[in-house]
Formats: structure tokens, C-alpha cells, sequence
């Protein structure tokens, strides 16, 4: 195929795509749904628009979902927050890793780039309430991996996971170890081990993923006019995020504390200190802010009268009952967005608005495994809640020292949730990591 009828070919691709936004999957599939074949699991939603948007067969053995363009086909699920924004919800995975295979390859041959270089992205409104046939596609964008400034940074994190796997250490790999690339676990409810060629040790079984905050800058920029399919047609110099090591950040931050950042503060602003700080990094370190932006890290502020710490830390992320129901741990967007998270709290002195100090860490083996319990211990929670019309549940506390806790809402806001045909109302509900956390470390 010569590169004009190629283009012509990508561009009818991403023509008809444009065409199911708007539409719910039993709508794009019509009167074809009963002859639509799917698999109940992760890939379902693939699978419908694959047949019912693109005419594709599901064949059990593609390399890609386009073979003659070498695209693939990504859904990513979006859900609503308690504004009533969208918003990622889950990381994207892509291709398996074979630890066998990925010792003997170049970041240039390898499967993850030839599998994942041209993705055919297509978002939609995930709801625990509604079958997934009735999720409505909300937007639809081709998109070269290659041309995107995180690409160096993507290199990177191959790198070190093929430097794991070629140490004889693939069990230590976990979806913290990198930045924007991660190998993460398909299922926890399935833990399959495989042999490494290194060692005698089995490991578990991983796939690549893009996480949530590589996905949120990529939808963003598209929403502010990016049009991704001009970039892969007409040739342009990307600049590249810089990588930052951690002991790059503690120093830079280091050097920035006694700073007056009163002047970035917008008093109307929610979370207004954090935003300063956020607008002073912008300003004075565009680099670290764009890989903070985009990496594996969660940046939040705490106001303090010292440089110590007297209370939790918010995640600032809120019980979704539906989601401790229908997610095991490590596909939850609880592990995603509070459990493998690299955490920078930046102190902020209350009456001068300067910066006292900042932690850096991350939670620790143990402290995974205490997530884990106050997880699923809150799921049993919450059946107790239904089966008993319990209106005062009874949470992990902080003085059950299992690392992250749950605490009402400030705001003492309450929520109403439906399940089936059956209404609850709960308290709001935020979880919390224990400040033995930060200073154990």
C-alpha cells in the first residue's frame, strides 16, 4: 500500500469512528446485535465496536485490529465524579509482556511498539448502573504513541522493566516501578506465575499499561483542539518531557522551601494552595511540572502551622460503593489511584502562604498489603449496610493502623446510592493514608 492510499485508508477509519460518538454500544449495533460475539470480560467493549462500528470478525489470532494499517483498537472507559465530570477511570492495557521474549529485543523491534505506536482510541461512559451495551461512546482520536512528548519517558520505563527481567528479578515488578509504562496485573483474582529466563523464581504474570495520568493529559489535549491525525500526517519536532529522578525532585524542592507563593493563589479557587503551588511549579520549573503532570505521581498540599505533619493525609479520593462491588483491588480505581501512587505533600505555612517543607514516598509492601484489607474489609462493609439497613457503618478507623482509613467528609456531605432497585443513603466518605505511613519511611 503506497503512503497516499494509506493515509486515505487511516483517515475513512477515523471518519467512521467519529461517527458512533454520541451512540450507545445496542445502538451502533442494531438489528446485528444478536450475531455480535464478545467475550464477558475486560475486552467486551472492544469487541462490540469492533463488529459493530468497523464490520471487523472477532478471529482469535490478530496481530492488530486494522492488519493493513497496523492500528490497534483502545476503549477507554470514563466515569462520572461527584461533580458530574468525566473523568479516566481505570488504566489502559495493552499487549502482554513474555518475559522469554523481552531479554532479546530492542525497544525499536519489540511488541509493545509495533503493537501500540498507532492506537484508534475511542472513550466512553462506563456506569456500574446500566448494562455495558447502554455505554455511550463520548469521543474518538488516532493517535501516534511515537510523536507524543512522554515518549522518551515511554522508552525509559521499557527499559527498565526489560532490565528487571534480565536481572532475573520480574517478581519485583509492580505498577509503581515506573513512570507513564507500567506492567501491571491482568486480574487479582487470577494470579497466574510464569517462569523468567533469569531466575528460578516464578513471576507473576503482566501485561503493559498507559496509567490514568498519561490518559487524562492525552484526552485533555485533544479536547483542547490537539488534533492528533494532523500529527501523523504532516512531520514536527516533539519536544520531550525530562526525566526526573527522585533525588532530582527532593533537590529542586529543597531549594524552593521559605518560598512566598501568596502571589499564584486564587482565593476563589478550590483547593487554592495547592493550586498556587501548582502555578508557582509552572511557572519556575515547566519541566517538573510537565512530568509530574504526567507520571505515576500524586501531588497534594497539606496547611500546617510547622513543618510537621499532625493529622492524615487525604488522597483526595472518595468512597465509590459501586466500585468496592464490582472491582477486585488491583483493577479498582482505589489501587490505581491511591495504592500505587508516588506522593508529594507540599507543607504550606497557613499565615504566610510559604513553603515549609514536602514529603516524598510512597506506600510500602506492607502497606499495600494492609490496603488490600481495609479494601476488601470495606466491601463486606458495605454488603453489611444493604443486607442490614445499617446507617452508620462501621469503616477501618486510624487507630486500626492498617495504613489508609476512611473518615466522613469534612463537609458532613451525604450521598444516595441505588442498587438494583434498592436506595441507600451514606455519609461521604474519603479515605486517608495514617501519617505512620509518611514517617516510618
Amino acid at each position: 500500500m503506497d503512503d497516499k492510499q494509506y493515509k486515505q485508508d487511516l483517515l475513512e477509519v477515523f471518519e467512521i469512528a467519529q461517527k458512533a460518538k454520541g451512540k450507545t454500544l445496542r445502538q451502533l449495533a442494531g438489528n446485528n446485535l444478536d450475531n455480535i460475539r464478545y467475550f464477558d470480560n475486560k475486552e467486551k467493549v472492544k469487541h462490540v465496536l469492533q463488529q459493530a462500528v468497523f464490520n471487523i470478525p472477532l478471529y482469535s489470532k490478530m496481530e492488530y485490529t486494522f492488519e493493513d494499517l497496523q492500528l490497534e483498537l483502545k476503549p477507554v472507559a470514563l466515569k462520572r465524579n461527584k461533580y458530574g465530570e468525566l473523568i479516566v477511570k481505570e488504566r489502559l492495557v495493552l499487549n502482554d509482556i513474555y518475559y522469554d521474549e523481552i531479554v532479546n529485543e530492542t525497544f525499536k523491534d519489540s511488541k509493545f511498539i509495533n503493537k501500540n505506536q498507532l492506537l484508534l482510541i475511542m472513550t466512553y461512559t462506563h456506569d456500574y448502573e446500566n448494562d455495558f451495551l447502554d455505554y455511550e461512546i463520548n469521543d474518538a482520536f488516532i493517535i501516534d504513541i511515537s510523536r507524543q512528548k512522554e515518549f522518551y519517558l515511554i522508552i525509559n520505563d521499557w527499559l527498565a522493566i526489560q532490565e528487571k527481567v534480565k536481572r532475573g528479578k520480574a517478581e519485583e515488578l509492580n505498577e509503581g516501578f515506573t513512570n507513564v509504562l507500567s506492567a501491571c496485573t491482568k486480574s487479582q483474582s487470577r494470579i497466574d506465575l510464569k517462569k523468567q529466563p533469569y531466575s528460578n523464581v516464578l513471576a507473576r504474570f503482566r501485561s503493559y499499561s498507559f496509567n490514568t495520568n498519561f490518559l487524562k493529559e492525552i484526552i485533555s489535549r485533544h479536547k483542547n483542539k490537539v488534533v492528533y491525525i494532523n500529527e501523523i500526517f504532516d512531520e514536527k519536532e516533539v519536544k520531550d518531557n525530562v526525566d526526573f529522578k527522585k533525588e532530582q525532585i527532593e533537590e529542586y524542592l529543597k531549594s524552593v522551601i521559605g518560598t512566598d507563593i501568596s502571589k499564584y493563589t486564587e482565593s476563589k479557587a478550590n483547593q487554592k494552595h495547592q493550586m498556587a503551588f501548582v502555578n508557582f511549579l509552572k511557572e519556575n520549573n515547566s519541566d517538573l511540572y510537565d512530568f509530574l503532570k504526567v507520571t505515576n505521581f500524586k501531588l497534594m498540599h497539606k496547611l500546617t502551622d510547622n513543618s510537621n505533619l499532625q493529622e492524615q493525609i487525604t488522597t483526595n479520593y472518595e468512597l465509590d460503593p459501586f466500585e468496592m462491588l464490582k472491582d477486585e483491588f488491583e483493577e479498582s480505581t482505589f489501587f490505581q489511584e491511591i495504592v500505587i501512587k508516588n506522593y508529594l505533600v507540599i507543607l504550606i505555612e497557613k499565615s504566610t502562604n510559604k513553603i515549609l517543607n514536602f514529603k516524598l514516598f510512597n506506600l510500602s509492601e506492607q502497606d499495600v498489603k494492609n490496603s488490600q484489607l481495609v479494601y476488601y474489609n470495606t466491601k463486606k462493609e458495605i454488603e453489611r449496610v444493604l443486607n442490614e439497613n445499617i446507617d452508620e457503618p462501621n469503616f477501618t478507623k486510624t487507630k486500626d493502623n492498617l495504613s489508609i482509613s476512611l473518615r466522613k467528609s469534612k463537609k458532613n456531605e451525604y450521598a444516595v446510592y441505588k442498587f438494583n432497585d434498592k436506595e441507600i443513603k451514606l455519609p461521604a466518605y474519603e479515605f486517608v493514608i495514617n501519617k505512620n505511613v509518611i514517617f516510618d519511611k
